[in-house]
């Protein structure tokens, strides 16, 4: 696709991708829980403006275990696998801001 088209689509809101809507609402939903409570670390049963902040928080830390896992097997040149559901880089590093 021409940068051109990009540009204009872009222009018009175009979602690319749910994954990354859903986790932008999640994270912006989690930062308001966290102001409050002083911390991330909700129940599971908890919400935030109706959002399943302690749902959202869990699957992120079942995907941050996943990605270290990954990351100790390639430190000992053990074969990795699939990294599906693994916490991305730019994910963790969002996260710890």
């Amino acid at each position: 696709m021409k940068p051109s088209r990009v540009k204009e689509l872009e222009g018009l809101q175009m979602v690319w991708s749910h994954w990354d809507v859903a986790f932008a609402e999640g994270l912006s939903a989690a930062r308001e829980w966290a102001a409050v409570h002083g911390h991330l670390l909700p129940p599971t049963t908890a919400t935030w403006n109706g959002h399943p902040v302690g749902v959202w928080t869990k699957n992120l830390r079942t995907a941050g275990r996943k990605l270290m896992e990954i990351e100790t097997r390639r430190e000992q040149g053990l074969p990795v696998g699939s990294t599906v559901g693994a916490l991305t880089e730019e994910r963790r590093d969002a996260l710890e801001a």
